[in-house]
């Protein structure tokens, strides 16, 4: 099993043997020690032979069908945008702290993940009626900045994706990524459904390489994630990744 430090999952292993055609039932105990926060479900990964000549073993993978929620507050205050991570203080957050949350499909990631100050991060939500307000401080002790590309881009970024709904209507997605591109702070619309009209995304960086972090700070305009209309109680699905470039070494 992987999971989270908030759960706790017993055993987290079984090993077990089967004849050709043959069932076995694994029982496992899957409990969460600490409702806080964005929290992924376990996931369970079976390995097994394919023959005695094939070296490399078949892999199959599942997570438990649980969605995690993230109840976001409405903004006491709008944030100022200039690198102040106390404008933050009544926001929703959530943390990616665990070698789990990395991506184990990038070859050789998980390998040069060296703890908390290789990369981690700290995600911040809330909102008014004008705006959705989004943050991601983020320990990197080596940061990267982009080449310039809009479209590709090698370096250091934070992206966040909406999956958006409104009375029953069609979904619609919209995927924006924020980066320090060629020196400046950019946002980059990759894919966006019905977005490109009225206030344009607010976004500024603070970057201090002595601590080993960045701060990204982000007001995203409601018409930037139509048709979404905002109110107490309603939900959207959403996803934050923290996209990494180191050097080789």
């Amino acid at each position: 099993w992987e999971f989270s430090g908030q759960w706790k999952v017993t055993p987290p292993e079984i090993e077990f043997k089967l004849e050709p055609e043959g069932k076995a039932a694994l029982k496992f105990n899957v409990a969460l020690n600490d409702p806080a926060g964005l929290i992924p479900p376990p996931k369970a990964t079976a390995r097994w032979d394919w023959s005695d000549k094939w070296p490399n073993p078949m892999v199959m993978s599942c997570a438990i069908p649980l969605v995690p929620h993230l109840t976001i507050p409405q903004a006491a205050a709008k944030p100022g945008l200039a690198g102040n991570i106390q404008d933050w203080n009544d926001a929703a957050s959530f943390v990616l702290d665990k070698l789990y949350f990395s991506d184990p499909a990038v070859p050789g990631k998980r390998l040069m993940w060296d703890g908390l100050s290789s990369l981690s991060a700290r995600i911040f939500f809330k909102w008014d009626k004008e705006n959705l307000y989004v943050a991601a401080l983020i320990q990197d002790d080596e940061h990267f900045d982009a080449d310039g590309s809009q479209e590709n881009s090698p370096g250091d970024i934070f992206m966040t994706a909406f999956l958006v709904q409104e009375n029953g209507g069609p979904e619609a997605s919209h995927e924006y990524g924020f980066s320090l591109c060629a020196g400046r702070d950019t946002v980059i619309d990759y894919k966006s459904a019905g977005a490109d009209s009225g206030p344009g995304i607010k976004f500024k960086s603070r970057l201090d390489k002595d601590a080993g972090s960045c701060l990204y700070e982000a007001a995203i305009p409601w018409s930037r994630l139509a048709p979404f209309v905002p109110e107490s109680g309603k939900e959207f699905r959403f996803t934050a990744v923290v996209g990494d470039a180191d050097s080789l070494r």
